[in-house]
């Protein structure tokens, strides 16, 4: 296998990991009202209690001569089990400039990663994805089902710790340890994220119930789509 590929696929099994952890945590979901306590949030920020949220992100960082800037908007129908996440990278210094663009979609059962540059993409099942996240979850002692009832007993159990609530742009996140980061997290939705003195994701601008067109979560013309390849696939 060549270099380009080999790093295709890497970065195929990296957004496949962030997607495992993303369902990880949305399965701790499901408290019920009056669960919560005073430091570990209210089970209205612990569940995805909105129908539609859109969230703004945005970063700079400057390392030997290189300047990065990061733009991330997210879309998300929980009505209707949609989300869509586009992220722009700018890189620049040193005599050169790149910009990326990347696009990622949940559609049902169906997740896309897709590169709006070079007009290609991958497609893979989120069925298929939970099942491995499941796997992930039961080799980490997390228990076979995932079937957590709190946000806080799926932190514990991964080694994590719950903190005090924090207010983040006017908004009453929960915040919490995990992983060697920490989270704040709004509605079931993670709005930063830092590790260390490192801000390593941070919205800056949060819209809930608000109108989001239909075609955002469709795969845009022009893009070639293939399948995924499995984990199983790498090395072949």
């Amino acid at each position: 296998m060549n270099k380009q590929l080999n790093s295709r696929i890497m970065k195929d099994i990296y957004i496949v990991g962030i997607v495992i952890f993303g369902l990880l945590l949305e399965s701790c979901g499901g408290a019920k009202p009056g669960s919560g306590t005073a430091n570990t949030g209210s089970p209205n920020n612990e569940e995805r209690s909105f129908k539609t949220m859109v969230v703004e992100f945005q970063s700079k960082t400057a390392i030997m001569g290189m300047k990065v800037n990061v733009t991330e908007t997210q879309w998300i129908d929980q009505k209707n089990n949609k989300e869509a996440t586009l992220t722009i990278t700018e890189t620049s210094g040193l005599g050169t400039a790149q910009k990326e663009e990347k696009l990622s979609i949940t559609n049902g059962d169906w997740a896309y990663s897709i590169d709006l540059v070079a007009k290609t993409g991958t497609k893979s099942n989120i069925k298929e994805t939970k099942d491995m996240a499941l796997a992930m979850g039961a080799a980490m002692g997390m228990g076979k089902n995932l079937d957590f009832n709190s946000l806080k007993e799926f932190v514990e159990k991964s080694g994590g710790k719950m903190n005090p609530n924090e207010t983040f742009l006017g908004k009453d996140c929960m915040s919490y340890d995990m992983m060697g980061m920490k989270f704040l997290q709004y509605r079931g939705v993670v709005v930063k994220t830092t590790a260390g003195e490192l801000v390593s994701r941070e919205a800056v601008k949060i819209d809930e119930d608000v109108s989001i067109p239909s075609d955002r979560f469709e795969v845009p013309n022009g893009i070639a789509i293939t399948d995924a390849p499995g984990l199983g696939d790498f090395g072949k």
